[in-house]
């Protein structure tokens, strides 16, 4: 997090953009596994499809067969009745189980939205360090180029001054001013 309480130096900046972009990455860590912990509850919402689906092609065959040919009407509606009831309990749990999937499964993409957006916020937080950051140097380089300009103005007035006493001929003077004016 931005710390607006202590001082804006280079090294700070730094410390917190190092802080920022750890952070990121330990949450992209947390976002993947918990991408995966959705696709598990959507995996296990199929495969309680499929095994309700199993059980209850095993029910279908209830009554039917050497067994009910041979035993006749009454057993297989006895059969008939049995399976149905075992489907109705194949039925029962299978809601059950949805229900606790479905709810498992939000909260599990609640979790990756909070993430995305913690995420998110601590882009833009890094961001603006680097947008700090960058200002600072940019405050830096201004205040080096007023001071080499104030440094070069004080050469050329000592410079002058050196030319108007006859330290410097005409040429010696016209060559320093040139190098001078130059560097700024």
């Amino acid at each position: 997090m931005i710390q607006s309480d202590s001082p804006l130096t280079s090294s700070t900046i730094d410390q917190q953009i190092a802080y920022t972009e750890a952070e990121i990455s330990q949450l992209i860590v947390r976002l993947e596994n918990s991408k995966r912990d959705v696709q598990e509850w959507v995996d296990a919402n199929s495969s309680l499809s499929l095994s309700a689906q199993e059980a209850r092609a095993e029910t279908q065959s209830m009554g039917r067969g050497l067994g009910g040919t041979l035993l006749g009407p009454t057993y297989r509606a006895l059969r008939r009745r049995t399976a149905a009831s075992a489907n109705a309990n194949i039925a029962r749990e299978v809601v059950a189980k949805r229900a606790r999937i479905k709810e498992g499964k939000q909260h599990a993409q609640e979790i990756v939205r909070q993430i995305q957006a913690q995420i998110s916020l601590l882009k833009d937080e890094l961001k603006t360090l680097k947008s700090q950051r960058k200002l600072l140097f940019s405050k830096k380089k201004d205040t080096q180029t007023v001071q080499a300009s104030s440094r070069s103005l004080m050469l050329l007035e000592k410079l002058n001054e050196a030319y108007q006493i006859g330290l410097l001929s005409r040429e010696e003077y016209e060559e320093k001013r040139k190098k001078i004016v130059d560097q700024i």
